[in-house]
């Protein structure tokens, strides 16, 4: 019986010694040098991503999507230019993959479904973040483009027509 005990007793540490050892080895030495780097990219990577040092057109190309997603700027809403009308031109971008519409009118995001066969175009679903917005066009720019029913895209522009009529002209970011 003494024997079962000890030879219980010494698997168990040998097993607690090599559990040990496994998770030690996965380790980083720790010195001053190795401290020092880690603090510096930490700092680096706060500085980033620290919101002050974003600013809001950061922060919205975010949301847009990066450089590789086709990216569109308001020029003009029913023929009148979006920087009369609007402090931070509306962008938004198409998802081909989800049928959606992401982006800004200036101030708050929207997001919206669309349907689209060549030039033909359905725009429903429009829904919009609630911030507190100084520029009354916001309704307006969101209005004028659930109207939607064609849209051509040249070069780099990209118009938005309602029965017939150019409602909405961006260009490519």
């Amino acid at each position: 019986m003494k024997q079962r005990l000890f030879n219980f007793n010494f698997i168990c540490l040998a097993l607690l010694t090599l559990l040990f050892f496994v998770n030690c080895s996965g380790t980083k030495k720790i010195s001053k040098k190795n401290v020092k780097k880690q603090a510096k990219t930490s700092q680096k990577a706060k500085a980033s991503v620290h919101p002050q040092n974003k600013t809001k057109l950061d922060k919205i190309m975010v949301y847009l999507g990066d450089e590789s997603v086709i990216k569109w700027k308001l020029i003009s809403i029913n023929n009148q230019k979006a920087t009369e009308l609007f402090t931070d031109s509306p962008m938004m971008r198409f998802d081909d993959f989800w049928k959606q519409i992401y982006g800004t009118t200036g101030c708050n995001k929207f997001t919206a479904y669309y349907l689209r066969d060549n030039n033909i175009i359905g725009i429903s679903r429009v829904s919009l973040t609630e911030l507190s917005c100084d520029n009354s066009n916001e309704s307006l720019f969101i209005n004028t483009l659930s109207t939607a029913t064609e849209v051509n895209e040249e070069g780099n522009t990209l118009s938005i027509l309602a029965n017939g009529k150019t409602v909405l002209v961006f260009e490519k970011l």
